[in-house]
């Protein structure tokens, strides 16, 4: 009886712990962007598929005007509810600090002294980006996160941008960063992502891998 009592207890236990895992998803759900991004002329693509309830993966876009997008992709360290907490405090730095400035070093570097020892002994990589739509030029830069992937319609051929990228964020207050700079073309794609999709496995138990 005593055993059947316990074994009934650990799954309730279990059973409002997976309801409480669901509400959380839902909430780290709402802090990503909602339906289509319209910047003009642009057609722009996201997906995010936690590996469980919930991630330390991010991604989300700010219009800072009409002719420029910034868009932010991040990779906290660790898995499950602890990684989507720095997640969600991620995002809520992301739209305070994108509305001061479109060089993507100094957000870097203003966000990195925001999270540094905030953190503990997690980190985040990440890359953000602002599209100038008027130039048709692209400024990146990163926080330990790579790579970015180029297509050229004209050329039909994908090429890795170089990114010189710092530390990540969270480690190091006096980490600094790089801008790198690189044109776009109509038809160009922009394709970036965290090692969740590289490190992912096929039917042969095989990494995807970069290429």
């Amino acid at each position: 009886i005593l055993t059947a009592y316990r074994f009934f207890a650990e799954t309730k236990k279990r059973v409002l712990l997976e309801k409480e895992l669901e509400i959380a998803q839902t909430i780290q759900k709402s802090f990503l962007p909602q339906g289509e991004v319209d910047f003009k002329g642009w057609d722009i693509s996201s997906l995010l598929q936690p590996a469980k309830y919930v991630a330390g993966d991010l991604y989300d876009f700010f219009k800072i005007d009409d002719k420029k997008l910034g868009v932010l992709i991040a990779d906290v360290a660790g898995k499950g509810v602890p990684a989507s907490l720095i997640m969600a405090q991620i995002i809520s730095l992301f739209r305070v600090l994108a509305r001061l400035s479109c060089d993507c070093a100094q957000f870097l570097d203003a966000i990195n002294k925001e999270l540094a020892g905030r953190i503990s002994t997690r980190f985040a990589t990440c890359i953000y980006l602002v599209i100038d739509a008027a130039e048709n030029k692209v400024r990146v830069a990163s926080a330990g996160h790579g790579p970015l992937l180029l297509y050229r319609k004209k050329t039909r051929q994908i090429t890795e941008i170089e990114l010189n990228a710092g530390f990540p964020l969270g480690i190091d207050p006096d980490s600094s960063y790089n801008n790198v700079f690189f044109d776009i073309e109509e038809g160009d794609k922009i394709v970036i992502f965290t090692d969740g999709l590289t490190e992912a496995r096929d039917v042969r138990v095989q990494e995807f891998g970069i290429e």
